[in-house]
């Protein structure tokens, strides 16, 4: 058996473990009793040495066998978001910030590995002439607009964005049908202004994954984004589209409250083509249909629905809200204080 291959059987070793643990201590943690036993706190330490065994026996195979999908694995191990257990490490903000670095230096590493795969193609690029990337293609050609601003001053984080809007492109072309790739790029897109980009990555989403609420959810908030960078008649066109979905998302989940509350300033702050009555009322509507059917369970509603009432005229119904909030507000401290 080589080297390499013993590394492979203690890693595997190491993540089955790493796994035992971990489902041993979800089954401890039931409720809050539990949540003070020494012996979670023993397990808790066990897996964090579990989880650093593992980080380190991942290091020397990748570095011994260089393979891309060993690197990536490897840096998955550093990030919240790829890996739902990084949080057993409990790190401190100085470990944190090292772990980014270390995720970013690992998904490097499998990028190059696998861009290795294609030396016709890096050998192109690096005949190029820096000028030729920066300015040839340049109106017609999205990527090498894209590398030409990585030449111009401008922010780290813009300048990573333009970047991961290149990535999430390319990724695009082979898996067309990934809306949560759509809606991120559409995320990035707002960030950078991009607004027309935005707009279409956004649509391109919600057209593969029409009822998903998560996809709705980022959605509106893609257009709120926009909304706040534009102007005019473009401006306009990004609130309905906003409105709209936000009435979808009230429609496939009624419980919720925090699209009512949007849905409800919105009516109410921006005309729409609608007089100032037509609007409070509207918002009324939204947040009464809401309160009829959930009264005891938003304080923050009844204070929006008594501040509409309010900017209506209507200061004795304004009042009522305004008691039925700091009710519900009571209710809440006095349960938290117990």
């Amino acid at each position: 058996m080589t080297i390499a291959q013993n590394e492979r059987e203690k890693v595997s070793s190491l993540r089955k473990k790493l796994n035992e643990l971990i489902n041993k201590i979800e089954r401890l943690y039931t409720s809050y009793e539990t949540a003070k036993d020494p012996q979670i706190k023993k397990l808790e330490l066990k897996i964090k040495d579990t989880y650093m065994e593992l980080i380190n026996a991942y290091k020397d195979l990748a570095k011994k066998t260089n393979n891309k999908q060993i690197w990536l694995e490897l840096a998955e191990l550093f990030s919240p978001r790829l890996n739902e257990h990084y949080y057993y490490l409990d790190p401190e903000e100085k470990e944190k910030e090292e772990h980014r670095k270390q995720l970013t230096e690992y998904i490097i590493r499998a990028l190059e590995e696998h861009l290795k795969e294609f030396p016709d193609l890096l050998k192109a690029i690096g005949l190029l002439e820096p000028a030729e990337l920066k300015f040839r293609s340049l109106n017609e050609d999205k990527t090498a607009m894209d590398l030409a601003r990585l030449y111009t001053p401008m922010g780290f984080v813009r300048a990573i964005r333009y970047v991961q809007c290149w990535l999430l492109r390319l990724y695009l072309i082979t898996t067309p049908d990934d809306a949560t790739a759509w809606i991120r790029l559409a995320q990035h897109y707002a960030e950078l202004r991009e607004l027309n980009n935005a707009e279409n990555a956004c649509e391109k989403a919600l057209s593969l994954s029409p009822d998903d609420e998560s996809i709705i959810a980022r959605a509106i908030y893609v257009y709120g984004n926009l909304v706040n960078k534009s102007f005019g008649e473009m401006r306009s066109r990004f609130i309905k589209r906003q409105v709209e979905l936000l009435e979808k998302r009230c429609q496939l989940n009624p419980t919720l409250v925090s699209p009512r509350l949007e849905l409800a300033k919105i009516y109410s702050r921006y005309p729409l083509g609608e007089s100032r009555e037509m609007r409070l009322q509207k918002a009324i509507n939204c947040l009464q249909e809401y309160l009829n059917e959930y009264p005891d369970s938003s304080w923050s509603a009844w204070k929006e629905l008594a501040e509409l009432y309010f900017w209506k005229g209507d200061k004795e119904m304004a009042l009522k809200c305004y008691e039925k909030a700091f009710e519900i507000k009571h209710q809440i401290n006095d349960q938290t204080s117990q």
